[in-house]
């Protein structure tokens, strides 16, 4: 019994360390998830390159709040020192709350096809909680992420931006 409680032991804290450092995510990421981190990467590049006006003041730094859709992606907790949230129709108002009513979302699109090329696309919307549901005022910055399949694997091929800066 000595010998197994530390084989037993290793294997338990192998289960529990990556599950408590991405909690948001199935671990491993799916090739699938990848591609939306990849794509939440390019944003964050982008986001981090620009002056932005319209970010509501009390906007927590480094933080992304990211509207869940029914085939949303597992996301780690943190994505390039941002940490991640996931809002759900449960915690909205909770999450609107903190932000003073204000939020700045992003909508992740789902993959899709554009001329042999794989897209995955990002909208920012800043928007004002009204009664229970919240009020879109403004579509800001969009970002595609496009891949192409090479050798068996969707691989990073460039990133587009555009919107309202």
């Amino acid at each position: 019994m000595i010998k197994i409680l530390p084989v037993t032991f290793i294997l338990t804290i192998s289960f529990l360390i990556p599950n408590a450092l991405f909690a948001q995510s199935s671990w491993p990421l799916s090739e699938n998830d990848s591609l939306y981190v990849k794509t939440i990467q390019e944003y964050i590049v982008e986001h981090e390159k620009r002056p932005y006006k319209y970010i509501p003041k009390n906007h927590v730094q480094k933080t992304l709040y990211i509207d869940v859709e029914d085939w949303t992606p597992n996301l780690p907790n943190f994505i390039s020192d941002y940490k991640i949230i996931i809002v759900t129709p449960k915690n909205r108002a909770t999450h609107y709350k903190k932000n003073k009513n204000k939020l700045l979302t992003l909508s992740l699109f789902p993959l899709s096809i554009e001329n042999k090329t794989f897209v995955i696309g990002i909208n920012e919307f800043y928007s004002q909680m009204k009664g229970k549901s919240p009020k879109y005022l403004r579509i800001g910055m969009w970002t595609r992420t496009l891949f192409t399949y090479e050798n068996g694997k969707l691989r990073y091929l460039k990133s587009e931006f555009g919107g309202v800066y």
